[in-house]
């Protein structure tokens, strides 16, 4: 029989977990497997009911306890995105269908007929740099690079653009050196 150690141990697992999602729950299993771990990651939303929350299956990580204390989080990053933006928009479309249904369909035609084209937006940083949020939230940090402003058309945000930038780089080598792709 195994004896559990009481030992005082430091970790930083939930505060990185924290910072990946407010809104939606974790479902995390840690088998031994020999030397290794196999651990199965499933994000899922409580209040969520929709089909897709059924199809997602967990997300499989096999490897070392220094392998996994390492590279854990830039493994599951990509793909977690990818799951929040699924249940956020299967929550969007689920709304949409019931102002859909609530609507007549005699004034939707109207407003159709009736809407003239919107004004063109104009152009600040603040718009571009949600354009950069928004690359950055769906995990493509390069296009996001490209996105940022030029610090020479905003010489008052410089120091925001660049450490936007830094920030991106780092995201994007994280990226690019996952362990577990």
């Amino acid at each position: 029989m195994t004896t559990i150690k009481n030992t005082i141990m430091e970790t930083n697992f939930f505060q990185q977990a924290a910072a990946f999602t407010t809104q939606h729950g974790w479902r995390i299993n840690i088998v031994p497997n020999k030397e290794k771990l196999v651990i199965s990651v499933l994000l899922y939303d409580p209040a969520a009911d929709g089909k897709a929350l059924k199809i997602v299956q967990t997300m499989n990580l096999e490897g070392t306890v220094q392998e996994l204390d390492k590279g854990f989080f830039a493994a599951i990053a990509a793909p977690l995105q990818k799951t929040i933006s699924l249940l956020t928009n299967e929550k969007e479309y689920a709304k949409s269908l019931d102002d859909a249904k609530k609507q007549p369909k005699q004034e939707q035609d109207k407003k159709i007929k009736t809407k003239q084209p919107d004004a063109p937006k104009a152009i600040t940083f603040e718009t571009e740099m949600e354009k950069v949020e928004q690359l950055e939230a769906e995990g493509k940090y390069s296009e996001a690079l490209l996105a940022l402003p030029n610090a020479e058309k905003y010489p008052d945000n410089a120091d925001d653009i660049e450490e936007k930038r830094t920030e991106l780089w780092e995201q994007q080598d994280k990226k690019d050196n996952n362990l577990f792709s």
